[in-house]
């Protein structure tokens, strides 16, 4: 190594930008989608039987929701009952707020997590 090579600032680095890969990148498109195409959705990341209801956590990722209305879950409508924001009962739910939508329901609904309940 001469003497103007040890001279020399070195290059500064390049930041490589994060790796997704396609699958990854095609169910996020896919789920981008279907929020986009629903004039209220629901993204469920949960869901538990509670007492003689079944409890549905999630986000609210379009619209807002509040008891009373109607749902459709795997193809039937149900009636939610109450809803929780952030483990609080709540007169409604909006846009952007994770929380609960309790449903009266003798069997659990065919619904999982990363489904979108579309009302």
């Amino acid at each position: 190594m001469s003497f103007l090579q040890l001279l020399r600032k070195p290059e500064p680095k390049k930041k490589l930008g994060i790796c997704v890969p396609d699958h990854a990148r095609m169910a996020r498109e896919k789920a981008q989608a279907a929020i986009v195409s629903t004039p209220n959705g629901f993204l469920v990341s949960g869901l538990f039987a509670v007492h003689d209801s079944i409890m549905v956590q999630g986000e609210m990722v379009e619209g807002t929701a509040k008891a009373g209305i109607e749902i459709d879950c795997g193809g039937k409508n149900m009636t939610v009952t109450d809803v929780f924001v952030d483990n609080r009962p709540s007169n409604k739910i909006e846009k952007g707020d994770r929380g609960a939508l309790f449903i009266k329901a003798s069997s659990l609904p065919l619904v999982k997590a990363g489904d979108i309940l579309e009302f």
